[in-house]
């Protein structure tokens, strides 16, 4: 039998979130000594020094503890997932799932996976966070969330992929723009316009990649790392957008009219993935959630093309 306790695991876990004794007490509702005391018996029981404690400099992890705090996710959330399956009814699924999203992906493909799982288990409780690709796959491989919405696009290894939906970038015009007569407009006649562009991986680097694939350099006028102010910014007359999310309507927060158009030539598109560490056991829970993206029509979770 081990022995280290699982109140232990989950002093050092806090720990490692926190990077302190002290906040961590206050997240677990202990003393600072209680979770000192169970971190000195941690230590014991597996004869390693798993963090290094300075006074006024909080607490890091050693090797040997960035590899403890790894496999006591995985412990904790296989006992939570234990604890829960016993209290529901039999074939009812219980639990906790966290859950991330590239920013542009969380109302239109994360939204309606969420109310799948709500439809079909209503006992599993889900926590989520976007960001962008590169922290929200991060946060997979690190063991922070479960699974992740996000473009297959330039993702780290390590990562397990399910296809879940596939968009093709546009251009997003103010409505008096000269342009908006023609039913397709091209990168170059965009090219010396004034770009609003979605500054955040991989919005950024896909929108340089068209217009580097036809010979062009974009006149690039103002960043935002926010989907909507760039779209409101287009609204507003400031220059248009090339965006891969359509909402279903055509306008900004204000109410400001957008006109969307198809890119000609006609683009590559992007596809839309739901990501898990390729290393790690799933819980019940995230299990679940794969199960169901396999199982959506690829036409549930598609806004409207242009």
């Amino acid at each position: 039998m081990p022995r280290f306790t699982l109140r232990q695991m989950e002093a050092l876990l806090s720990i490692a979130e926190t990077g302190s004794i002290a906040q961590a007490a206050r997240e677990l509702g202990l003393s600072a000594s209680a979770v000192t005391g169970a971190l000195n018996e941690l230590e014991r029981a597996l004869d390693s020094t798993l963090t290094v404690r300075r006074k006024a400099h909080g607490v890091t992890l050693t090797p040997t503890g960035i590899h403890v705090v790894e496999e006591a996710r995985t412990l904790l959330s296989l006992s939570e997932e234990i604890e829960h399956s016993t209290r529901g009814s039999e074939g009812e699924v219980r639990g906790r799932l966290s859950m991330g999203s590239y920013v542009s992906l969380g109302p239109t493909v994360l939204t309606p996976l969420l109310a799948e799982v709500a439809r079909q288990h209503p006992g599993i409780e889900v926590d989520f966070a976007t960001g962008s690709q590169e922290q929200v796959c991060q946060r997979v491989l690190s063991g922070d969330v479960d699974l992740a919405v996000a473009y297959d696009l330039n993702l780290p290894a390590g990562l397990r992929t399910i296809p879940l939906a596939r968009f093709t970038p546009h251009a997003v015009l103010p409505a008096d723009h000269p342009l908006t007569g023609q039913a397709t407009v091209s990168l170059r006649q965009l090219a010396s316009e004034p770009m609003i562009l979605l500054d955040i991986s991989p919005s950024r680097e896909n929108t340089f990649l068209l217009f580097t694939a036809e010979g062009l350099t974009p006149t690039v006028a103002y960043r935002t790392t926010d989907f909507e102010v760039s779209r409101s910014m287009v609204g507003a007359g400031l220059g248009y957008a090339i965006l891969t999310q359509r909402p279903s309507g055509d306008h900004t927060y204000t109410g400001q009219p957008l006109e969307i158009r198809r890119l000609h030539p006609r683009v590559r598109s992007l596809d839309v993935v739901l990501v898990c560490n390729a290393r790690t056991r799933l819980s019940r829970p995230a299990a679940v959630m794969m199960e169901i993206a396999r199982a959506l029509p690829s036409n549930a979770l598609h806004p409207s093309d242009p």
